[in-house]
């Protein structure tokens, strides 16, 4: 005796109506990806100013580690970036060490601003640097 199947019924395999709070409209895009600065001269030099003042009190030459903790990426990352020629830095001692010269030319460049995962750090950054929308004038 063969086993009976039963018609595919769909309704049987389709969600009541409701149960997924976004369908069919999608979420909107993450944060990342709208998060991005238009890099004119003017906004390279507030954001080289911004880490200036950040980096006030470190010393002239960082290691990963420092870098790590002042952008709040991993320092793992931190030293890919060096690998990969991102970030200039010379190796030291199983290091990289990097000049706050070099750190800064990086920190406003379009590769470090075009990262889609962003820090919480460089969140701060954008809405720091960024400039303000401006409110439309009342017609009198």
């Amino acid at each position: 005796m063969s086993p009976s199947f039963e018609p595919f019924n769909e309704a049987k395999y389709t969600p009541p109506s409701g149960w997924y709070r976004n369908y069919p409209a999608h979420k909107p895009p993450a944060f990342g990806l709208n998060g991005a600065l238009v890099l004119t001269d003017a906004v390279r030099q507030r954001i080289r100013r911004w880490y200036e003042r950040l980096l006030a009190r470190q010393p002239d030459v960082l290691d990963a580690h420092q870098i790590a903790r002042i952008t709040g990426y991993a320092s793992r990352t931190v030293s890919r970036w060096c690998t990969e020629g991102r970030l200039k830095a010379f190796p030291h001692q199983h290091t990289y060490k990097v000049p706050k010269e070099w750190l800064l030319e990086f920190l406003t460049s379009e590769d470090y601003n075009s990262i889609t995962r962003k820090s919480k750090e460089h969140y701060a950054m954008i809405a720091a640097v960024a400039p303000k929308p401006r409110k439309p004038r009342k017609k009198l």
